[in-house]
């Protein structure tokens, strides 16, 4: 059946992961778990107000998630598996007891992510991506956005709003979503989604670029603030295949694959994310940002988003939820 977003009953919680995420707004659980390829954690953490974190590729294992014959025991390149949580200091907790290696790797390898010394936005190198042409932003989600980077910069952290990492954006994006696509399209159904190998081979040396720009940026900056995608929640859309749909940014009608942009670009880069809530628009929607970190900083993208919280304020109960 339909799964309802807890501050509009009309919209959509986001996905795939969206009945988690609900469920973890509504309070109904302390926390789930969810795969995010392309966004399936950090979009519906966004929609329904509550924090998501999306991995570095592999440090999770996912196997064992499907219930079918394997099980999931073929890792996809770019998939991740993350917790939802009403806070930050939850998302470090469950780091914790989902991170490191599985079956035989156990032999071989330990996880040893770097600590990270952030108690505070004060003196922290951020980059605030918030505005891009090729992925153009609901405008009053973007105001809510750039009102959180504000807010940031008042309590001490050092924001540049003009610094981007250097590679073609709408290229890029739709090369990441195009690999999201071939990575989980194992059915016969899903043919048309996928890719030769020699296909996937020439997409992911063209890849190196994504991953390159992030690395440079990263050397000036402890993280990056972008948007977890171009909309908050919007509503209900059951007709026709789902990337045949369309959603409306600003008054203009745009391919709902446009969706899958922000997500792509840190996904298929193998970076950590935290959807962290940052406020509501004038509509009451949540509105998510994405905290970037470098590869394997984990710790640190998960620090950022809990100081973002201790200056901005972070979940809140939605209004179908009675208060105690």
């Amino acid at each position: 059946g339909t799964t309802n977003n807890p501050w509009a009953l009309d919209r959509t919680p986001g996905g795939s992961s969206g009945g988690a995420a609900a469920a973890v707004a509504c309070g109904m659980t302390s926390f789930e778990l969810g795969t995010d390829i392309g966004g399936s954690v950090r979009v519906p953490s966004a929609f329904c107000g509550v924090y998501g974190h999306k991995p570095s590729f592999g440090i999770i294992p996912t196997y064992g998630y499907l219930d079918e014959p394997g099980g999931g025991a073929v890792e996809s390149d770019v998939n991740t598996f993350g917790p939802i949580a009403r806070s930050a200091a939850d998302l470090r907790l469950l780091l914790d007891v989902l991170a490191g290696p599985h079956g035989p790797a156990t032999t071989a390898w330990r996880l040893d992510l770097p600590d990270t010394d952030v108690t505070g936005l004060a003196g922290l190198r951020i980059a605030a991506w918030i505005d891009e042409p090729a992925l153009e932003g609901d405008a009053a989600m973007t105001a809510t956005l750039h009102a959180a980077v504000d807010a940031a910069e008042a309590a001490g952290a050092i924001i540049d709003r003009h610094a981007r990492p250097v590679f073609d954006v709408d290229r890029m994006w739709k090369l990441g979503a195009r690999m999201i696509g071939a990575a989980v399209s194992v059915s016969d159904e899903d043919q048309e989604d996928g890719l030769t190998h020699q296909r996937w081979l020439r997409m992911d040396r063209e890849r190196v670029a994504l991953r390159a720009g992030w690395a440079a940026l990263f050397e000036q900056f402890d993280v990056v603030l972008c948007p977890v995608a171009v909309v908050p929640a919007f509503r209900h859309l059951q007709e026709g295949r789902w990337d045949t749909r369309t959603i409306t940014v600003n008054g203009r009608e745009r391919r709902y694959t446009e969706i899958e942009g922000w997500p792509a670009l840190v996904g298929a880069a193998y970076l950590p994310s935290t959807s962290t809530p940052v406020g509501r628009t004038a509509d009451g929607l949540p509105v998510g940002v994405q905290v970037v970190a470098p590869f394997l900083h984990d710790r640190r993208a998960i620090a950022v988003a809990d100081a973002l919280t201790r200056t901005i304020g972070g979940y809140a109960n939605p209004p179908i939820v009675l208060s105690p």
